[in-house]
């Protein structure tokens, strides 16, 4: 029997009318402690169409969990309700998939510190994570400890430059990117060894360095960007880290430097410190302001984007990113840059470049397919532009989707959220069309409306799913555990606040042939989105909402028939 278990982001539905209105709606009563309760899991049967929901009360006796089940068949009608009791494990069994690993677990690892001292050397950090379940949430609350501290002194120079590290919680230890430096003072002194000696360092739990790859540039060099690319595993609150991915543009120093402003280089560091990718590539533009690395787990594909400006000087001499005497004077864009011109895109496949594209914004705006409400104006902002997800076609396309913001303030808190745009790229990296939709919704525009595309099986249409929320309910319950001793029972726990965004769906179908959109119009607001479990499609390519009403009495389902 094949069956789906929603483990889905919040993502949204909707209560649909007019042409789309096709498919079945039906709501049902669920028990008063079922309403106080989380949803712990939901199995969808894609062979009988039967759903099946959990929930899960805040206490558990003698370790055990109790949890009531409602068994809906294809038609919405309600074929079981029963009350279970069994190890939460068990009940993650029959879903599947789930986070639960235990009421309390911990994780060593090793992360990047620095020691304060006049040189500032790198210094590593032990740490130990502990995972508490909190069943008020159904997910865990994650605190770190620090547990020792040491420095990290090479053996051919004077000290680490720590650029980069990143614990590894899904295998102990940790992976860092560093780079040398030589000492500060007396003859022979390099001064920008750091530019040129690049070390990657795999390290246990313990601190004991198991591996180091080691990268000898002859030419200067800067991390531009990097990150660390994770990929799935089976628990689902605990991704498995893959490697490190980095982004080099050459260091310009008068009389020194030889290589070219447009050549740079790509690299990626696996979990064990090796270099597995050692690309050079050239940029259009090399002031790329790069956002992001996304990683592409089916295909094994890695793409690089961010705006970027004209880097060309009037004898047509392309200027290099930057240099020792011109550090960037903002964290968020290139020496404090206020506008760009053009968006840059690169896509990494096995170990090449597949290619390194840009477009200016202004031929990008010609490009727009807006719904009423959108201005005509550039809509990717570029600077202002928060990135939500991205979406891989099987054809090789390649789609970016994020909201504009108005503003920033100094801690780096954005607000005024206004369009959500989606950038379609071909499989060259150029961009084929823009699409872009203005927020129903004003009064929470501090939070921005989430959006994520899905893809048609037949692959001519998406469908880009898009968060409205029309405000937040919160309700004090009491969260808890009793156990059994001697006959008698004991309770402990505490009252705590949940929260539930009231969140109504819009569905915009886009055909990819003809590049033009439709919107699913959305429906009253009696029912709002589950904001763990709000959707499945079928094997049909249909979708089947669930939510509830505000308060949580009345269980809703809606299935949409798109096609």
């Amino acid at each position: 029997m094949k069956k789906f278990t929603l483990s889905i982001g919040v993502l949204i539905l909707l209560t649909c009318s007019g042409i789309y209105a096709q498919g079945l709606e039906k709501t049902h009563e669920i028990s008063a402690k079922s309403k106080k309760g989380n949803i712990t899991n939901m199995v969808y049967d894609h062979d009988t169409g039967e759903i099946e929901l959990n929930y899960m009360y805040n206490t558990t006796i003698n370790g055990e969990a109790v949890y009531e089940t409602f068994k809906y068949d294809a038609q919405f009608e309600q074929i079981d309700n029963s009350l279970k009791k069994g190890q939460i494990t068990d009940l993650s069994e029959e879903g599947g998939n789930s986070n639960y690993k235990g009421e309390s677990y911990s994780i060593d690892g090793v992360k990047l510190g620095y020691n304060i001292s006049a040189k500032m050397e790198m210094a590593v950090i032990s740490t130990k994570t502990t995972f508490n379940y909190n069943w008020a949430i159904n997910d865990y609350e994650i605190t770190t400890e620090e547990v020792s501290r040491k420095g990290l002194i090479p053996d051919d120079a004077a000290g680490y430059i720590g650029y980069l590290g990143v614990e590894d919680l899904h295998n102990g230890g940790g992976l860092f990117v560093a780079a040398l430096r030589d000492k500060m003072f007396g003859k022979g002194v390099d001064r920008y060894m750091q530019y040129k000696k690049l070390r990657f360092i795999k390290m246990d739990k313990n601190m004991t360095v198991t591996n180091e790859s080691k990268l000898d540039l002859e030419q200067m060099h800067d991390v531009v960007f990097q990150k660390a690319i994770y990929e799935k595993s089976d628990i689902a609150s605990m991704p498995k880290l893959k490697g490190v991915a980095l982004v080099l543009a050459p260091v310009f120093l008068k009389k020194v430097t030889t290589k070219p402003a447009d050549e740079w280089v790509f690299l990626f560091v696996d979990t064990d410190g090796n270099i597995s990718k050692n690309v050079d590539f050239k940029v259009p533009s090399s002031k790329w302001d790069i956002s992001d690395i996304v990683y592409n787990e089916s295909s094994d594909e890695l793409y690089v984007y961010g705006p970027a400006n004209k880097s060309v000087n009037k004898k047509g001499v392309m200027k290099y990113y930057k240099n020792l005497t011109m550090q960037s004077t903002s964290t968020t864009s290139i020496g404090g840059e206020k506008k760009y011109s053009m968006l840059q895109i690169m896509k990494v496949k096995e170990n090449d470049v597949a290619y390194v594209t840009n477009e200016s914004l202004d031929e990008m705006a010609d490009k727009t397919y807006s719904l009423k409400g959108v201005s005509k104006k550039r809509i990717y902002k570029a600077r202002k532009f928060e990135t939500m997800g991205v979406n891989y076609m099987s054809n090789g396309d390649f789609m970016l989707y994020g909201t504009n913001y108005g503003s920033k303030d100094s801690l780096g808190v954005k607000s005024n959220y206004n369009e959500a745009v989606t950038i379609h790229f071909d499989k060259d990296g150029g961009v084929k069309k823009i699409y872009a939709i203005k927020p129903y919704e004003n009064n929470y525009q501090n939070v921005p409306m989430t959006n994520t595309i899905i893809n048609d099986q037949s692959g001519k249409y998406m469908y880009w799913m898009l968060e409205e929320n029309a405000g937040i309910k919160s309700s004090l319950t009491m969260q808890g555990s009793s156990t059994k001793s001697s006959g008698s029972y004991s309770y402990s726990g505490s009252f705590v606040w949940k929260y539930k965004y009231l969140l109504y769906p819009r569905i915009i179908k886009i055909d990819l042939e003809k590049a033009t959109m439709e919107e699913f119009i959305p429906g009253n607001k009696t029912y709002f989105l589950d904001n763990k479990y709000p959707f499945v499609q079928t094997s049909d390519g249909n979708f089947i909402f669930f939510g509830a009403d505000k308060k949580g009495e009345n269980i809703w389902f809606n299935k949409l028939e798109v096609n």
